[in-house]
C-alpha cells in the first residue's frame, strides 16, 4: 500500500474529529447499557483517564451527547447523564406512534423483495436471542428492526430520528424490561408486523406498528408508575462514587 495513505489513514485516526467520534461511540454505548446510571455525574477526568484521550475529544463528545438529550451541563458541575421520568418516557412513546405508524406503512409499499428477505433473516437472529434468553443482545437488535424498516423509507431524517428515540427508549427497556415474558410479547409483536409486510399490507402493518407501539407504551408505563423506586437505581460497578483518580 501506498506509504502516503497509510500515513493519512494514521494521521485521520488521531485527529480531534476522529477522536471525539470515537469518544463520543464510547459514550454512548456505556450509556444505553446502563454502565453508566440515570442522573450520574460523568467526572471528566475519570472519562480522560478511562477513555485515554484528552480533554477536547471528551467535551465534544459530551456536547453532541447533549445535542441528542442523553446528557445535560450544569454550569460549575458538569455534565450529567439524563434521569429517566415518567413524562419523558410518555413523551418518547407519543413521538415514536407519531414517526413509526406512517414509516412503516411507507417502507411496506416502498420495500423490495431483497429488503423483505433481509428483514426476515434479522428477525430470525431476534428469535435466536429470544431463544437463548440473551436479553440484552436482543434489545439492541429490536433497536436495529425499527431502524431497518425505517431505512426502507429512503428518508435519512426519519431514519435518524426513530433511532434516537429506539436507543433511548432501550436504556428503560434494561431496567425495567428484565422479564422474560415481556420481551417475548414484544417479540411476537415484531414477528406479527413482519409477516404483514411480507404479505405487501401496508395498512395491516402500519396498524399493528400503532399496537405495538401503544403496548409497549402502557408496558414500560405500568412499571413504572407501579417501581417509582426504579427511577434513582443503584448505581453499576465502577460507580463514580467509587472511582479516585491515580496517583500522580
Amino acid at each position: 500500500m501506498n506509504t502516503k495513505i497509510i500515513q493519512n489513514r494514521k494521521k485521520d485516526r488521531s485527529s480531534p474529529a476522529s477522536l471525539a467520534r470515537n469518544a463520543y461511540d464510547e459514550l454512548k454505548n456505556r450509556i444505553i447499557r446502563l454502565t453508566y446510571s440515570p442522573g450520574e455525574n460523568l467526572l471528566e477526568e475519570r472519562l480522560r483517564t478511562e477513555l485515554k484521550v484528552s480533554r477536547t475529544p471528551i467535551r465534544m463528545a459530551l456536547s453532541k451527547l447533549e445535542q441528542e438529550g442523553l446528557v445535560f451541563h450544569r454550569p460549575g458541575r458538569g455534565y450529567f447523564i439524563q434521569d429517566i421520568r415518567l413524562d419523558h418516557v410518555q413523551s418518547l412513546f407519543q413521538v415514536r406512534e407519531y414517526l413509526e405508524v406512517p414509516a412503516t406503512k411507507l417502507a411496506t409499499t416502498n420495500a423490495s423483495d431483497e429488503d423483505l428477505c433481509e428483514l426476515h433473516e434479522f428477525v430470525q437472529k431476534m428469535d435466536l436471542s429470544i431463544q437463548n434468553r440473551e436479553y440484552d443482545a436482543y434489545l439492541d437488535r429490536a433497536v436495529e428492526f425499527h431502524y431497518r424498516i425505517a431505512l426502507m423509507t429512503k428518508n435519512d431524517i426519519l431514519c435518524g430520528m426513530i433511532k434516537g428515540l429506539n436507543e433511548k427508549l432501550s436504556m428503560v427497556s434494561r431496567i425495567l424490561l428484565a422479564s422474560e415474558s415481556k420481551l417475548v410479547r414484544s417479540h411476537i409483536e415484531h414477528n406479527q408486523i413482519l409477516v404483514l409486510m411480507l404479505k405487501k399490507d401496508a395498512e395491516g402493518a402500519a396498524r399493528l406498528a400503532r399496537q405495538h407501539v401503544c403496548d409497549s407504551s402502557q408496558r414500560h408505563l405500568q412499571l413504572l408508575q407501579s417501581k417509582v423506586e426504579l427511577l434513582s437505581i443503584a448505581l453499576p460497578r465502577g460507580s463514580y462514587k467509587e472511582w479516585k483518580p491515580p496517583q500522580k
